[in-house]
């Protein structure tokens, strides 16, 4: 009959080789290395070590084996615990070991651990029938004293106390480290007074953000030393910082406090009128400043000044008033400059054409485009015009006697590439 299969299998279970305890191998980075000490074996399970006593519960404290307390003399043969009835001993206080230093003294902590210490906390005394009294502070503690001289000689090094954080003085001592903890001691509120007046008399930077930003005030305080004004190019650092203030100002996220800083430096420090109209006003005051004449061929670097002024006073009636006021100080006006342009200086057809013929005379040659020539201290731009008498001759729109005009001055065609003058 055959077996049920559950049973075979229960037969199995109970008949069943037990399991041999087989070897861990080990992996090669765990094998033991010649050089490392082997590790000490552990008990047997079961087994303790030979310097530990077994606590057995069931055995009365009078009964059981007097332990030797390895640093209390004076309870050495009592139990683990107390016997009641009986006085406890006095707990001595264990000598420091000779080897090794004491912790308070031989060790101290940290200075600028220590640097909120300068003076104690006043302490208060509340008598049972009288208000509080405070007591007066203590003098500087030594980190402090510390961290005083070392700021003093970084201020007097560098000028400003923005000291970086991993700042080490050549005595060791950190005063990165300490000037963080003053300013973290400052936020929280846990500086006294008269530790704050101290440290306020060496220039103590207590927000960084706020300190450079200062000093980028100071920065445009110099460009306006040197230059006249603060339209300063974009792309230098100091034109960037003050692209942004006026950004921050126009959309009215700039502290007031922080506009009337940089009204003082520069009333006119937001550009009204544009950055290159203030480069070149300043430039030209500069230049009268020094006593030089001012004609229209004036030139500062690049710059026509008086091209520039020119088109001022050509202009003048539409400028603001705060603009006249400005070209004002620097006598510059319609009514008494040289180079307001005169009633019915525009010339005809025939006189400009005489203009070419001395151009002509000069050069030997037709002008270019932007050549110029001067007459009477009055700039005529003779190249242009010639160019644009050309363009009407070849489109037909330039009239039969005005044609003449210039047919007289040249031989042949005078619309082509690099016309011959008829004198030459």
């Amino acid at each position: 009959m055959p077996r049920d299969p559950d049973q075979r299998q229960s037969d199995r279970r109970r008949h069943r080789h037990p399991q041999r305890r087989r070897r861990r191998l080990r992996r090669p980075h765990q094998q033991h290395h010649p050089l490392r000490p082997r590790p000490r074996p552990r008990p047997a399970p079961g087994r303790l070590r030979q310097d530990r006593q077994p606590h057995c519960p069931r055995l009365h404290p009078a009964q059981r084996r007097p332990r030797e307390h390895p640093r209390h003399p004076l309870r050495t043969g009592l139990g683990h615990h107390h016997r009641p009835g009986q006085p406890r001993p006095p707990h001595p206080r264990t000598p420091p070991r000779q080897d090794q230093p004491s912790h308070h003294r031989d060790q101290p902590p940290h200075p600028a651990s220590l640097a909120l210490r300068l003076h104690d906390p006043p302490r208060t005394h509340r008598p049972s029938n009288g208000p509080h009294r405070i007591q007066p502070p203590r003098c500087l503690s030594r980190a402090r004293r510390e961290g005083l001289a070392s700021a003093q000689a970084y201020r007097d090094t560098y000028g400003h106390l923005d000291v970086p954080a991993d700042h080490t003085d050549p005595a060791g001592f950190e005063l990165g480290r300490f000037i963080t903890t003053m300013r973290d001691a400052y936020s929280a509120g846990r500086l006294e007074p008269d530790w704050i007046a101290e440290l306020d008399a060496l220039g103590m930077i207590w927000d960084k953000h706020q300190a450079a930003w200062r000093a980028r005030l100071t920065a445009a305080a110099d460009y306006h030393r040197a230059y006249g004004h603060l339209a300063a190019p974009a792309t230098t650092p100091i034109g960037a910082w003050l692209a942004e203030q006026r950004s921050h100002a126009t959309h009215h996220r700039l502290d007031p406090a922080r506009a009337a800083d940089l009204t003082a430096v520069d009333p006119d420090w937001k550009l009204p009128y544009g950055p290159d109209w203030h480069r070149k006003y300043h430039l030209l005051r500069r230049h009268l400043e020094t006593g030089q004449p001012l004609d229209p061929d004036t030139r500062a670097g690049s710059t026509n000044l008086g091209s520039w002024a020119t088109r001022q006073l050509t202009q003048w009636k539409t400028l603001k008033g705060s603009q006249r006021q400005l070209l004002e100080a620097l006598n510059l006006t319609p009514q008494n400059s040289t180079l307001a342009p005169r009633a019915g200086a525009r010339r005809n057809f025939a006189e400009t054409v005489q203009v070419l013929e001395l151009f002509l005379h000069r050069e030997r040659r037709a002008p270019a485009a932007r050549e110029t020539i001067t007459l009477d201290g009055v700039t005529v731009k003779i190249g242009s015009w010639f160019a644009k008498m050309r363009t009407k001759h070849r489109a037909g729109e330039l009239g039969a006697e005005h044609a003449r005009l210039m047919d007289a001055l040249f031989e042949g065609e005078w619309t082509g590439e690099n016309p011959t003058p008829a004198f030459t």
